[in-house]
């Protein structure tokens, strides 16, 4: 949780948007249906379509994975 943690400070954003993120940047093949039931949370969500992870940040997530 710390990675994510400083990846999201870093950036900027919310722990949920950069592992969101960091899924869909995966894979094209990849579709994210999060749930919410507040349209601010749908919001956040769609935002991170947008979000730029580069290959240090991935490898970095990557480990959360490992762990």
């Amino acid at each position: 949780m710390e990675i994510l943690q400083k990846v999201a400070q870093k950036k900027d954003l919310d722990v949920r948007q950069i592992a969101l993120s960091w899924l869909l940047h995966h894979s094209e093949n990849i579709i994210l249906i999060p749930g919410t039931s507040k349209v601010k949370h749908l919001e956040e969500n769609m935002k991170i379509a947008s979000i730029d992870l580069s290959a240090e940040d991935m490898k970095e997530l990557d480990r959360v994975i490992e762990a």
